[in-house]
């Protein structure tokens, strides 16, 4: 099957510009199996875009997240993390139109997205490059940088006062990081 994602989330001109699709499709062992999905975060223009959720085989729109109606989706793919004991999360990079840098979503056994969201980072600018998680020992770290040349790292599972727990940076402006340019890989 093909999904008509343009359509889907109401491009009406333009070239739709998408991020990889990240598909949730049974790496965890939690009972919830319908959050297993596909993932697509729509880029039609600079803000008002979606991120849609699709059945496995692409056939069926299970549900659409449109933030505070300015979002701005990142050229970077969107990170997930697998958890066995609760519902898989989603984390998207974004353009930072609405304030919004980075969103994080959770896939509940609907299977739709939660809401409110599980976490919204915000301030940190425009992230323009995949996001990354890494594991230190059960702990789950997820990496962001941005087009300002900035490094930020968060807890990827602890949400705090609707962000999730910052754990430390290194910006150009702290004199850690160089002003040689944007953060295009972590």
């Amino acid at each position: 099957n093909v999904a008509g994602t343009g359509g889907d989330a109401s491009c009406t001109s333009g070239l739709l510009q998408a991020s990889p699709v990240v598909m949730l499709d049974g790496f965890d062992a939690n009972s919830n199996n319908s959050d297993d999905v596909v993932i697509v975060a729509t880029r039609c223009g600079a803000s008002n875009n979606k991120i849609l959720m699709y059945s496995h085989d692409l056939a069926t729109l299970r549900d659409t997240y449109t933030g505070g109606g300015s979002m701005g989706i990142s050229n970077g793919s969107p990170a997930i993390q697998y958890r066995d004991s609760a519902n898989n999360l989603v984390y998207v990079g974004l353009r930072d139109d609405g304030g919004e840098s980075i969103v994080v979503l959770e896939v509940n056994s609907t299977p739709a997205f939660n809401s409110p969201e599980y976490a919204v980072i915000s301030g940190i600018g425009d992230i323009d490059a995949s996001l990354a998680i890494a594991k230190k020992g059960t702990d789950r770290i997820l990496v962001a940088g941005n087009t300002d040349g900035d490094v930020y790292a968060y807890n990827a599972l602890v949400a705090q006062s609707g962000s999730l727990l910052a754990l430390d940076s290194c910006t150009v402006a702290g004199g850690c990081a160089d002003s040689d340019g944007a953060v295009r890989g972590v």
